[in-house]
């Protein structure tokens, strides 16, 4: 993908510096009816399974915040499972600070380079509370392109089944759903 350095402000519009972004995020897992949720404590190391807040966090994905997932633990398939997906759209809000992910510190939310899958590819981008969940994107018309745990390179359409990407997303859900080229 293109490379962008871009520059972060503060609410006032202040430039604070520069940084690098990182175009792609690890897949923390699936957001929906009959997927488990984790609700992190970063201050503690902890995470509370089964709850429901602005930090959501997927506990069924391949990556994420404290995770030790190994390819054993894909019972779904590594080819039938997405790792890390395309997180490239350039939609910012006044004031917000840039979106896409960085590395930076959990303070309020699961680290930076890691997300949920909940809602389809370029539908949702950053609004207050849904850090966690921004949809995976890309400048590149109709789709995105997704890493599955096998290596495997996929550009997979906006217009995917829901269930079948939520499928995806999830490493243990007994759900072996391949996504088309």
């Amino acid at each position: 993908s293109d490379h962008v350095d871009e520059t972060i402000i503060d609410s006032s519009d202040v430039v604070l510096g520069q940084m690098f972004a990182g175009h792609y995020v690890g897949n923390m897992g699936p957001v929906g009816t009959g997927y488990q949720l984790q609700c992190e404590n970063p201050s503690a190391g902890t995470s509370i399974p089964n709850c429901s807040s602005g930090n959501e966090c997927s506990g069924q994905g391949v990556l994420g915040a404290n995770t030790k997932i190994r390819f054993r633990d894909i019972i779904d398939g590594t080819s039938n499972t997405i790792m890390v997906g395309e997180l490239s759209a350039n939609e910012y809000l006044t004031g917000a600070v840039a979106p896409r992910a960085w590395s930076r510190g959990c303070a309020q939310h699961s680290c930076g380079m890691t997300k949920n899958v909940k809602f389809g590819i370029n539908i949702q981008g950053f609004v207050s509370g849904n850090f966690n969940s921004m949809s995976f994107s890309s400048p590149h018309q109709g789709g995105a392109q997704l890493l599955m745990s096998d290596g495997g390179v996929k550009f997979t359409s906006e217009n995917v089944d829901i269930d079948l990407y939520l499928a995806t997303a999830s490493r243990d859900g007994n759900e072996a759903k391949t996504l088309e080229f």
